[in-house]
């Protein structure tokens, strides 16, 4: 029994799309909503928000590992 993969990249390429315009619409909500509320100070920025997120499932590590 062999299988056909071009489906399967077919079909991971088809998700990756729809997960990249769904991160983008999220990233305009949140955009919008806080230009809307007249917050004038960001209170933790995107890339602080990934590093963070990735300490958190990884634990602690160095600089060196974070870049």
């Amino acid at each position: 029994m062999s299988e056909d993969l071009s489906t399967g990249a077919d079909t991971d390429e088809v998700t990756l799309g729809r997960i990249e315009t769904e991160v983008a619409l999220l990233m305009r909500f949140g955009e919008a909503t806080r230009r809307r509320t007249g917050a004038e100070h960001r209170v933790l920025d995107r890339a602080a928000y990934v590093i963070l997120r990735h300490l958190a499932d990884a634990g602690p590590q160095n600089i060196s590992a974070l870049a």
